[in-house]
């Protein structure tokens, strides 16, 4: 008979739903001429150019001089000119290829595609470096009592990293700051961070058993996804295009480390291994034959 593994009540994963999308409204062009209506144009008449006085000599005319003056638009010299966030990076990219395929007129890119190249670039924003063998320490011994070890050392690392007290969950803390425009109220995101950041160090120096290196990296990848995801929100006043990458990425990731902690005890429990009041793997798993 199939073994069915559940969850216990001290494994909780916040699921919500993000949907977005981009919509462009084509601009109204200027009223194409009726082909069939003939225009006949009088000649212009010849110009004559008048002198141009520069009566102080600095290089700039004198009917310039008389026109009200703008503030400058290059950059001073203590000023930066280079941009740090996402957001700015692609505003500054969409904008100058805008300008150049208005600029260019029909030989210009079409908007379909610097509106495709934008969700390209937003989509690599979330687009993770996975930990590899080389990131954790594999163990030869597949014993039992090594599984049953390891199978702990798991359930230890996730009690000991936990966040004391009552502590509302990532999504609620960003939605209160956004809803509320209060930047500072992300900061409650911090201790959720240092809570993935203690379980992703704490799972890459236990001695990993060599039968369960798939499962134990697919579990690190999972927390450390979440974890990138949960930082990126915290940057939704300051990079939002970065923010709303990692949000969109959220429901996948927090569905992908309820299905690692399935896996890697289900394949415990296929492996042998039977849990006893005694382990502190029995506080989060529980097996019905």
């Amino acid at each position: 008979m199939n073994s069915k593994l559940r969850i216990g009540g001290a494994v909780i994963i916040g699921v919500l739903l993000i949907g977005g999308s981009f919509i462009v409204s084509p601009g109204t062009g200027a009223a194409v001429p009726d082909p069939r209506v003939e225009a006949v144009v009088a000649p212009a008449p010849p110009r004559n150019f008048i002198d141009v006085d520069d009566t102080d000599g600095d290089g700039i005319a004198d009917w310039k001089q008389t026109l009200p003056s703008f503030p400058s638009m290059q950059p001073s010299a203590t000023s930066s000119t280079e941009v740090d966030t996402h957001t700015e990076t692609l505003a500054v990219q969409t904008l100058q290829r805008l300008m150049q395929s208005n600029i260019s007129g029909g030989f210009g890119e079409d908007l379909g595609s610097i509106t495709g190249d934008t969700q390209r670039y937003i989509a690599e924003l979330a687009t993770d470096t996975f930990f590899t063998e080389a990131d954790i320490t594999i163990s030869s011994d597949t014993t039992n009592a090594a599984l049953r070890s390891y199978g702990n050392a798991i359930a230890r690392i996730v009690r000991d990293n936990a966040l004391e007290g009552s502590t509302e969950g990532e999504i609620v803390i960003v939605g209160k700051a956004l809803r509320d425009g209060t930047p500072e109220t992300l900061a409650a995101l911090a201790p959720i961070i240092a809570s993935y950041d203690g379980m992703i160090e704490d799972m890459q120096h236990i001695g990993v058993p060599r039968t369960l290196t798939e499962e134990h990296l697919d579990l690190l990848n999972a927390y450390n996804a979440l974890r990138i995801d949960i930082d990126g929100m915290r940057q939704a006043f300051t990079d939002p295009v970065y923010a709303l990458a990692r949000f969109q990425r959220y429901q996948d990731d927090a569905e992908g480390l309820y299905y690692a902690i399935v896996n890697l005890y289900t394949k415990l429990h296929e492996d042998g291994v039977r849990w006893s009041k005694g382990d502190i793997a029995s506080e989060f798993i529980r097996i019905d034959e």
